[in-house]
């Protein structure tokens, strides 16, 4: 629909246009437009005809970045003039420019007019205008969540991606989030071929231990779609010891894949992969990962660990060591890898101190998500090894941990241990 606005205006406007045009981009000195493109002056003879839209199209490309700033303003003119004239478009570009500017010289202040404009230009279904306008909402009053949502919401509506990803965005920061709206969103977004979205809600559905089969075929189809995050994201949520659920079917062939391609963690993945299906030479695949450990690669430190922990001949200390290795790495299995060299120090016989710094250690850990963290500390707590046993802190620490996904932890009884009871059972 044409506006009224337009209507009223469009029989005048070539005339100002021309009028406008020729003020803003011709000056006496010679130097006036240096460092043009012939897109650029042809558009200009066209706007000085009356056209419009080589009006907008002009003013857009003058107010882009790092342009002299006469060029932002003759650029300001044109739009102006557009938007004014009905052109929503030109609205929306203009509202976009301004939200720029802030750090731009002499252009502070400007965030409550691209509010404006990027309004009028989402009133008349632009959706990126609308998207535009959540973020410079946000900007400008950060404490009106509920505009910045219903902006990013029209976007989305109208159907630009960015804006739908916004606000699932915008509503999992909220105080109270509605995941529900949040997984919505994001659905949407990647409906319409946002990766990134895809990789969001894969991960937002990976916390429900009932959807993680899902999250793990959205990471694979943006993989192998070329999102390297869904690709290392998909490796850590199949690969043994980073999981609650492990399974290696998902990320058994992209291991391989990776690692012919030079990427170690996914050659440390799939040895563990083989680890734990029983092929190939356990002893080889071991020595391996020992030799990647040795040249500095943490994920192989934290596997040959974890496997040698089991073997009887285990070297305590060099275990340890191959445990700080991995934890002090900001890589795929840093907090697997903390949290065992502290389970380890949790259940050394010899220091009371050392369990005491480990239990308060793993307790963090345990408040910030960590499961494996509040299991192992749930049975201290149950044992009574090198603490005094507290049953109900034991439960409730199984409990997070069962509610966290694993599984392992969902059935510990809170009894006694048998010693004890066969003590009470002679007296």
């Amino acid at each position: 629909m044409v506006s009224q606005e337009w209507k009223s205006t469009h029989a005048v406007l070539p005339a100002a246009l021309a009028s406008l045009a020729l003020v803003a981009c011709q000056h006496a000195r010679p130097d006036g437009r240096v460092g043009w493109t012939d897109e650029e002056r042809a558009l200009e003879s066209t706007c000085q005809a009356g056209a419009a839209a080589a009006c907008r199209d002009l003013g857009a490309l003058l107010i882009q970045e790092k342009r002299p700033d006469k060029d932002l303003q003759r650029g300001l003119v044109l739009l102006e003039v557009t938007c004014g004239g009905g052109d929503f478009k030109a609205c929306g570009i203009l509202g976009e420019g301004y939200a720029g500017f802030p750090g731009r010289d002499g252009q502070a202040g400007k965030l409550g007019r691209a509010v404006e404009l990027l309004g009028r230009a989402c009133a008349h279904g632009i959706a990126a205008a609308c998207t535009r306008q959540g973020d410079a909402i946000a900007r400008n009053s950060p404490a009106e969540r509920a505009a910045v949502k219903a902006a990013f919401l029209a976007g989305c509506e109208l159907g630009d991606a960015l804006g739908c990803e916004s606000f699932a965005v915008a509503e999992l920061r909220s105080p109270h989030p509605d995941t529900a709206k949040a997984e919505r969103g994001l659905a949407r977004a990647c409906q319409l071929a946002r990766l990134e979205s895809c990789h969001g809600l894969a991960t937002l559905l990976s916390r429900d231990p009932q959807r993680q089969d899902q999250a793990a075929r959205l990471w694979q189809s943006a993989c192998d779609k070329g999102l390297a995050r869904s690709c290392h994201r998909l490796l850590a949520f199949g690969a043994p010891l980073l999981s609650p659920r492990p399974d290696c079917r998902w990320v058994d062939e992209l291991a391989r894949k990776r690692c012919l391609a030079g990427d170690r963690n996914g050659c440390a993945i799939r040895s563990a992969c083989q680890l734990r299906g029983g092929a190939g030479d356990g002893a080889a695949i071991l020595e391996e990962l020992a030799a990647a450990c040795a040249a500095g690669h943490p994920l192989s430190c934290l596997y040959w660990a974890d496997a040698s922990e089991r073997r009887k001949d285990a070297d305590a200390a060099r275990i340890q060591d191959a445990y700080a290795r991995a934890c002090k790495a900001d890589d795929l299995g840093q907090a697997q890898a903390c949290v065992r060299g502290l389970v380890r120090d949790l259940q050394d016989p010899e220091s009371r101190e050392k369990a005491d710094k480990a239990a308060f250690a793993l307790s963090r850990y345990c408040y910030s998500g960590d499961a494996e963290s509040c299991c192992e500390l749930g049975k201290a707590y149950q044992t009574g090894k090198n603490f005094a046993k507290d049953p109900e802190r034991a439960d409730r620490l199984h409990a997070k941990a069962c509610d966290l996904g694993l599984s392992a932890c969902c059935s510990f009884p809170s009894e006694p241990a048998p010693d004890t009871r066969k003590e009470k059972a002679h007296r």
